[in-house]
């Protein structure tokens, strides 16, 4: 019997299933800590590509945000680039703002 994906991972017992598609990893300006991305999709919606961070980005200007609230995207790149762009953005603005990056500044994802 050929299954769906939906099919294949669908039991009472299994729930918020995630298939990991990619993982990328790379270096945040002069920290030097580890930063990994992956993607995912869920079988209810092959369509739309989920991402998670290992960690969050909480420097001394956005002392209150720790994630974005979006982390997801329609293909591969643009759901890559939302992951970055929620890292990159808000050290490039505490950088640019005369505050110098600190290891202190990644939060690490305790979900990731």
């Amino acid at each position: 019997m050929a299954y769906t994906l939906r099919e294949a991972l669908k039991h009472r017992n299994v729930k918020d299933v995630r298939i990991l598609v990619r993982e990328a990893s790379f270096y945040l300006g002069s920290l030097q800590t580890e930063i990994r991305i992956r993607l995912y999709i869920r079988p209810e919606d092959e369509q739309t590509l989920y991402y998670e961070t290992s960690h969050h980005l909480k420097t001394p200007l956005h002392r209150d945000r720790v994630a974005s609230g979006r982390n997801y995207g329609v293909s591969e790149a643009e759901a890559f680039h939302e992951a970055m762009t929620s890292l990159t953005d808000p050290y490039d603005d505490a950088v640019m703002s005369g505050h110098r990056p600190s290891e202190d500044w990644l939060v690490p994802n305790r979900f990731f």
